[in-house]
């Protein structure tokens, strides 16, 4: 099946046949995710949910590992090897991965970052790191990860440094972080409010929100 768009190939590129692998992923990834929403709210058991989101779960973790099997062809996903759509769909991937995935991109993609950051998505280096550490029950470094509550009002992970986040970001090609927009699970349009995200939007994850945060992130 080929990408939607038809404008993904670079000519040049090293890889093509798996830049098209990756996008072609991609697009069943985004699609599930989608959909979950949706399903999950026709569902009338628990069992059912639970059978459901599992099953997610394992498609997201199937894809991950084909894209790590697909890194150790072609090294590193650089914009020169599988072209830059190709090579940002790594990273979302690698958020849907166990968290020693997550840890095997992330060292793949600060190397290179050491060796040209303008050569690949590096973009991805703030969120896989976030994941990380949150998942370790650490406060995030980037800001980069919002949760919702039972209100379903949006709330931002605690950051360990909220005072300095913007410019960090910015070294990873990031804009300053925002209150997110939902229009979805429940949640008023603006959540909370517009423009800059600020310290009072944080909140620490209740136990039942963390382990619902790890639940496919370790393996079992």
């Amino acid at each position: 099946m080929p990408s939607s768009n038809p404008n993904w190939y670079h000519k040049g590129m090293k890889y093509p046949e798996y830049g098209h692998e990756l996008l072609r992923m991609a697009e069943e990834d985004q699609y599930d995710a989608r959909n979950m929403s949706r399903i999950m709210n026709a569902m009338t058991t628990e069992a059912e949910l639970q059978e459901y989101r599992q099953e997610i779960a394992d498609k997201f973790h199937e894809r991950s590992k084909r894209m790590l099997e697909i890194l150790k062809e072609i090294g590193v996903p650089t914009f020169e090897n599988i072209g830059r759509e190709a090579a940002e769909t790594v990273s979302l991937f690698a958020l849907h991965s166990y968290i020693d995935e997550i840890k095997k991109v992330l060292a793949i993609y600060e190397e290179q970052f050491k060796i040209d950051p303008n050569s690949f998505y590096k973009e991805a280096i703030p969120p896989l790191v976030d994941r990380i550490m949150i998942a370790e029950q650490r406060r995030q470094k980037f800001g980069t990860n919002w949760s919702i509550a039972k209100d379903g009002k949006w709330f931002l992970i605690p950051v360990e440094d909220f005072d300095n986040v913007n410019d960090l970001r910015v070294e990873y090609g990031l804009h300053p972080i925002r209150k997110p927009r939902c229009l979805s699970v429940g949640a008023a349009e603006w959540p909370l409010g517009q423009g800059p995200a600020e310290p009072s939007d944080q909140k620490e994850l209740t136990d039942s929100e963390y382990a619902e945060y790890i639940k496919y992130i370790f393996r079992k």
